[in-house]
């Protein structure tokens, strides 16, 4: 039971590991799984991975691929168990509001009537992020220009164009946060009518 752990813990860790190396030296080929984790081969935890990160089944491939290399055959049905089990996940309103809020834009594998309010949570999840990333931006500013603000050797104009912009970033910085409210109060509005509606015609 141990290594059957261990092994899916490693494949979530080579996945990381994956997209750090792709960003860094700028190539795509990175093995999806090591030579421990196919003689492991939990294919069923594997797939519910996939499934939970919106993976497509064609990502099954890389993950054959990687396998083939050390004359290991990867369990295709046993995946693919796993993979439906995960994208019962994948496929929920909550699940799409928190990967936006992590910047994970919505992958194209659920089906059904409920796809356009899975993508617009997602999107509302998106939207908060951007604006989060704003605010955090906007009071890093603030923080520079009161430092510049307190330098002793500052000239007078110089001083009255930093207030001027403290200022202007003070006003910013409320504006987004209240934004940011309005995305949360309207969004989660918005989407529970519609999640009602949905379930109940459903």
């Amino acid at each position: 039971m141990y290594n059957l752990y261990f092994g899916v813990f490693m494949y979530k860790v080579t996945i990381v590991s994956c997209f750090f190396v792709a960003i860094i030296s700028q190539l795509g080929a990175c093995a999806t799984l090591s030579k421990d984790q196919c003689k492991v081969g939990d294919w069923r935890a594997i797939g519910k991975t996939d499934g939970e990160y919106g993976r497509p089944m064609n990502y099954f491939e890389k993950h054959k691929s990687a396998c083939k290399e050390h004359n290991i055959k990867a369990n295709t049905a046993l995946y693919k168990q796993g993979r439906n089990e995960g994208l019962k996940s994948y496929c929920k309103i909550q699940h799409q509001i928190n990967l936006g809020l992590q910047g994970i834009e919505y992958s194209p594998v659920c089906k059904g009537a409920i796809v356009p309010i899975l993508i617009e949570a997602n999107k509302s999840g998106l939207q908060v992020l951007a604006v989060k990333n704003d605010i955090e931006n906007t009071q890093t500013q603030i923080s520079d220009v009161r430092t510049q603000l307190r330098s002793k050797s500052i000239k007078a104009a110089e001083q009255e164009r930093l207030e001027a912009e403290e200022s202007r970033l003070l006003d910013q910085q409320d504006r987004l946060r209240n934004e940011l409210q309005r995305l949360k109060t309207e969004g989660a509005k918005t989407l529970s009518r519609k999640a009602k509606a949905f379930y109940k015609q459903s």
